[in-house]
């Protein structure tokens, strides 16, 4: 195996991504044993005893679901994705239905599972290609307000794409240009921010130092990683703490008659002065531009109700 189809493989791992559905267990997972290579620099295979509460804390940190969180299906279902993912402590055949074995089975039988011989000689010969794995993992399933902590949590270098070497096993570009699956358009911000007249469109702030404009930015509704087109419909001009909090999940949107309540999360707690910043937008219509074309589509808004708002 070489890194370049390495690279092709992860970026076709299958996910139940089915009309936007969020579906970050596989990424999480490889994102896990993939720092501990990093850091430990050796072969290991990591049993299931251990990658169940691990998961777990990160899929309770990093994702937002209606539904409990699984860990033995990825940890089981990543056999057929070419990666190279192995599993010890079952025979070939139960191997072929090892998605069907219960979380107490994996336990009990000692199941192992992580990278093959193969795959884990490449890695560990090349670590770069470990980060560039886990950078890719991270802009194929996160926007950009989720990589510090993801980065934080589990010992990568952060920023994690300037510790990326400059002589690429796969060149930078190609990569950026395989991850996404709708095209980007670099003048994105500059349309959203222009249509919100240059204001954060939840509390209406607008900062500058002499003529330019900081600490504004134009977010995604839909994340652009599940599909969400550099639109003005998909775009909100917010401010750079307000963005972080609605890719997040603390904060979304609610329908209003002919305009968008802003609407905060019941799990967001915050103390001193902070607690009155957010205080004062809950319940408040969002700044929407003054043409009607130009508002939040409402499919965008309720995906980001339904995959990522905490209820």
């Amino acid at each position: 195996m070489v890194p370049d189809s390495l690279l092709s493989q992860f970026l076709s791992i299958r996910q139940a991504t089915h009309k936007g559905v969020r579906a970050p267990h596989k990424p999480l997972l490889l994102l896990y044993v993939l720092s501990r290579l990093w850091i430990e620099q050796k072969y290991r295979l990591f049993a299931y005893e251990e990658i169940k509460p691990k998961l777990t804390e990160l899929l309770n940190r990093f994702y937002q679901s209606k539904k409990n969180h699984t860990t033995k299906d990825p940890f089981t279902r990543l056999l057929t994705d070419q990666v190279g993912w192995e599993l010890k402590g079952i025979d070939d055949f139960q191997r072929i239905y090892a998605s069907k074995l219960s979380e107490t089975e994996l336990i009990d039988r000692g199941v192992a599972g992580g990278f093959d011989h193969e795959t884990m000689k490449v890695l560990l010969d090349c670590p770069n290609l470990i980060l560039q794995l886990a950078h890719l993992l991270l802009t194929k399933n996160f926007p950009e307000n989720y990589f510090s902590e993801i980065c934080q949590e589990l010992g990568f270098p952060d920023p994690l794409k300037d510790f990326i070497s400059a002589d690429d096993v796969v060149s930078t570009q190609g990569l950026d240009n395989r991850t996404n699956t709708t095209k980007r358009d670099p003048n994105f911000r500059e349309k959203v921010l222009n249509a919100y007249r240059r204001k954060c469109a939840f509390c209406g702030s607008s900062i500058r130092l002499r003529d330019t404009l900081v600490d504004m930015e134009a977010a995604h509704i839909r994340w652009h990683c599940y599909d969400g087109p550099d639109t003005i419909p998909n775009g909100l001009a917010l401010c750079s703490s307000h963005h972080k909090l609605f890719d997040w999940g603390a904060i979304s949107l609610k329908r209003d008659s002919e305009s968008y309540r802003i609407i905060l999360a019941f799990t967001l707690n915050s103390s001193g002065p902070m607690e009155s910043w957010l205080e004062q937008i809950r319940g408040t219509s969002l700044l929407l531009p003054h043409e009607q074309h130009h508002w939040p589509d409402p499919a965008f808004v309720e995906w980001h109700l339904d995959q990522v708002f905490e209820k």
